[in-house]
Order: structure tokens, then C-alpha cells, then sequence
């Protein structure tokens, strides 16, 4: 059974305009500039429930859409979502509820400016009707807010899912610039960055924060006060804080390099929902009175980590989860053509297997092997080949690269260990010195005597 997760929340369009300046304008100290790119990416609740959706749960959002919205923004939401599995579920509204749009202007790759086309709000009701908010909680697990403060949830409103999702024993997840603690009252999980922190609790001292032990008795205090299941805070590069009845865990964050903060606070909460509720096989009470867990936001740190590397509005990737397994296991690989398998090949995967948890293998492609043994190889094509290997119970992957080396995919990959027959001395290895720069290690394996592709041909010609 699927778990299923609604977002309920802010749509925001995020615009990004890149220009390179070309000289500097003779009316004053300013760059002209021509326009070079331009990007289009779903912000706010939109970026959340792509990154869900990318981590493979069944995804549903919920925003407020105008009955006045414009034609070309109705467009632009279709093209923000067409290739993701989300199911769109609009609110209808008569309010003028106009959906955010944020300009991000850059100029020869650094941020110069942002505008913000909203209308400033003036609403007395909350648009969610009581049986709207009850349909949502009754067709999903797993609940999970994300308040802008755009016009769409007031306090009101989230108290009101907030209680409805307890009475119904499903886990609500909230992230909101709400200054109102009355909002948030009783929440299952709340998630808020240091700064949302200091506002909400109104915090007078700002050096509380230096440090890390007062953090957390301050967080735990807080959240006793507004008896809030998990208070999780991030705090920046250092990391995040999780406070709840089993304790106060702090989870350090890794030191990356930081492009462009747009959406990590998507990430991470994105990231913290599927830790926790990938525990459970299926939708269960069991989910709501299980508290969350020290690893839970190690994981979310690694999500916002993934997303800050990267320029623009960036949703968790689709293969995240699969790198972050790698990260917890010993990679080992190992490369060649394998055009036509044979017992030394057996032989040398298996004891690559026998030296680590997760064997990549590096495949060469048709084009690659044509460049390395001549116009009349590879005898059995790339498709093919990779089928082979997939069914050989040693191998977890097969990575086809077009080069002759395997260099560029070995740095991609980072493995912990290369393994190569011992016909190859180890000076010989490709990526053996780039994976000795950061601790990784070479392992020359013993291979059957003879045992090559080539000389099967020719055994083949011989009797043929």
C-alpha cells in the first residue's frame, strides 16, 4: 500500500533572468547587459511537492487558484508540473488570491536584484472550508503545510487542520512564517528555520544561538510551552536541532559548497517527511505517535545540502535517495567491455561482490568498444550486455559510459574501492590515483588463465 502525502499551501512562480554585462553604460556606474537565459521553476508549496513527488511518494497538492487568475499564469502552471507525477487539486476562490511571482535577476552569475509581483492581501476568511480541510485529511496519510503567508492559511485555518488531523490520527508536518503561536498550537511536527524562531517564541536574546546546548534548552522549552509533538530549527551551516519527548538532538551539517539558498528549506522538510514516514510499510496510527528521530534530520540535512549546490529554485532530485544509500555503504567498482561473458569475468565480479556492500559496473558503450578493439566489436550490443550483467546476482548497477576511460565516471561515482584483474599492474588502473586523493583503494584481483573474449573468437574462426 502507498502512503499517500497532501501538501496543502502557497504557490509561488519563481522567474530567474541571467544576463552577462557586455560594457559599462556612459550615464552612470551600471552595466549594460544583454539577457543570456531564463528560467521557470515552481517555488514556495509547488517546489515542496516536487521534491515529494521526486522522492517517490504519491503526491497531491493543494493551492488556491483565483477564478480571476490570468491565462498565461494558468499556462505556466501547467508547464511547472506537466512532467511530475503530482496531482494538482486547485482551490477554487472568487477572493483576489493572485498567485505570487518572483523575478530573480542575475548579472555576469551574480544576484543583483529580485522583484515581487503580489498583491497585498486583505482577506477575512479563510478559503478552506471545514469540509474541504476534511476531504483532504480523509484521502491522504500524511499531511503536510507549507504557509507562506499568501492569503491562502490563516490561523485559524491551521489550527483547524491541526485538530482535524489529530482526531483523525494521521501526522500533520508544518512549515509556516505564521507569527501567531496560537497557529500552531498541538502541531505533530513543526519546521522553522532559527530566524522564523526568534519571531515566532519572541526570543529578545539574539547571541542565544551561539550557543549549541542553550539552543537546544531554549527549543525543548518552547515547544514544551506550545505542546508541540517535534519542534525541529535549522540553523544554517550549523546544521539543525530536533526537540521532542525522547530528547534534543543536534545534527551538524556537512560543509558543501553554497550556490544559492532558493528552496532548501523545501528540501529539508521534503527530505524530513520521507525519512520518517519511509519507516513504515503502510499507512498506519502507528506513524502519528512515533516520535521522530536523530537520523530524520541528518537525512533533511542532506536534502538541503543536495539542493544549496545548485543554481536557481532546485528541487530534491529523483535519484537522491539512491546516493544517499551509497553514501552509508562501501561503493566498490569495476569496468570493461564484457561483450561476450565468460568464467573470468564471473570470477573477477564475484570477488569485486566479496570486497564491498554495492558493485557499480562500468560498461563500455558500443561506440566506446568500437574505438578500443576494432570496427567488427562488440559482438553482442550495449542493450544487451547490460542485460547480462543486470541478471548476475553480484552486480547492483550498470553505469554505461562513451569514453575510452572510464576516468569521468569514476568521478562521478566516488567509489570506495576500483577492483581490476592482476593482468593490470596498479599504476595502470584508471582513477586509482583520483580515488587514493580522499582515502579510496585499488584491489587486484587473480583471474582464470586465458580466459578473454578475444581468444573466444579466435577459438571460434579456428573451428569454424
Amino acid at each position: 500500500m502507498v502512503i499517500k502525502v497532501g501538501i496543502i499551501g502557497d504557490l509561488i512562480i519563481d522567474k530567474f533572468k541571467y544576463f552577462k554585462s557586455v560594457r559599462l553604460s556612459p550615464e552612470g556606474p551600471a552595466p549594460v547587459v544583454k539577457e543570456i537565459g531564463r528560467d521557470l521553476n515552481a517555488g514556495g508549496a509547488g517546489n515542496l511537492a516536487t521534491s515529494i513527488s521526486n522522492l517517490g511518494l504519491k503526491t497531491s497538492f493543494y493551492f488556491a487558484l483565483s477564478n480571476n487568475e490570468s491565462s498565461s499564469i494558468r499556462k505556466n502552471i501547467d508547464v511547472l508540473f506537466k512532467e511530475t507525477n503530482i496531482c494538482l487539486n486547485p482551490v477554487k476562490t472568487s477572493q483576489e488570491l493572485k498567485i505570487p511571482i518572483k523575478i530573480r535577476y542575475y548579472v555576469d552569475s551574480h544576484y543583483f536584484m529580485r522583484e515581487d509581483i503580489e498583491r497585498s492581501l486583505n482577506y477575512k476568511d479563510s478559503i478552506l472550508e471545514d469540509s474541504f480541510v476534511d476531504e483532504i485529511i480523509s484521502e491522504n496519510d500524511v499531511l503536510v503545510v507549507s504557509d507562506y503567508q499568501k492569503g491562502f492559511i490563516d490561523t485559524k485555518c491551521l489550527q483547524k487542520i491541526i485538530l482535524k488531523s489529530i482526531s483523525a490520527e494521521k501526522p500533520i508536518f508544518i512549515d509556516t512564517k505564521n507569527k501567531n503561536k496560537e497557529a500552531i498550537k498541538n502541531a505533530y511536527c513543526l519546521k522553522i528555520n532559527k530566524s522564523e524562531f526568534e519571531s515566532l517564541f519572541s526570543i529578545k536574546d539574539k547571541n542565544f544561538g551561539e550557543n549549541i546546548d542553550n539552543l537546544k534548552n531554549l527549543i525543548n522549552l518552547e515547544r514544551q510551552k506550545s505542546q508541540i509533538r517535534n519542534l525541529v530549527v535549522t540553523i544554517g551551516s550549523k546544521g539543525s536541532i530536533l526537540a521532542n519527548t525522547d530528547g534534543v538532538f543536534h545534527a551538524p551539517s556537512s560543509l558543501v559548497e553554497v550556490i544559492d539558498l532558493t528552496g532548501a528549506g523545501d528540501a529539508y522538510l521534503a527530505a524530513l517527511v520521507f525519512s520518517h514516514i519511509s519507516k513504515y510499510a503502510k499507512p498506519s496510527s502507528d506513524i502519528l505517535i512515533k516520535d521522530l528521530l536523530s537520523k530524520d534530520i541528518k537525512f533533511a540535512n542532506q536534502g538541503a545540502e543536495s539542493v544549496v549546490c545548485k543554481k536557481g529554485t532546485a528541487p530534491i532530485s529523483k535519484n537522491f535517495v539512491n546516493k544517499q544509500y551509497l553514501k552509508r555503504y562501501k561503493v566498490g567498482f569495476t569496468n570493461g567491455c564484457f561483450d561476450i561473458l565468460h568464467v573470468g569475468h564471473l570470477s573477477l565480479l564475484k570477488k569485486a561482490k566479496e570486497n564491498c556492500d554495492y558493485l557499480i559496473v562500468g560498461l563500455n558503450s558500443d561506440s566506446s568498444v568500437k574505438k578500443l578493439k576494432g570496427s567488427k566489436r562488440p559482438i553482442i550490443n550495449q542493450k544487451d550486455r547490460i542485460s547480462m550483467l543486470k541478471s548476475i546476482t553480484y552486480v547492483d548497477e550498470v553505469r554505461v559510459f562513451d569514453q575510452e576511460t572510464p576516468l569521468e565516471l569514476i568521478k562521478e561515482i566516488c567509489p570506495d574501492l576500483i577492483i581490476k584483474g592482476e593482468d593490470y599492474k596498479e599504476e595502470e588502473i584508471i582513477g586509482g590515483d583520483f580515488i587514493k586523493s580522499y582515502g579510496g583503494k585499488v584491489l587486484r584481483v587473480k583471474l582464470f588463465p586465458n580466459k578473454s573474449t578475444t581468444n573466444i573468437v579466435k577459438l571460434i574462426k579456428e573451428n569454424s
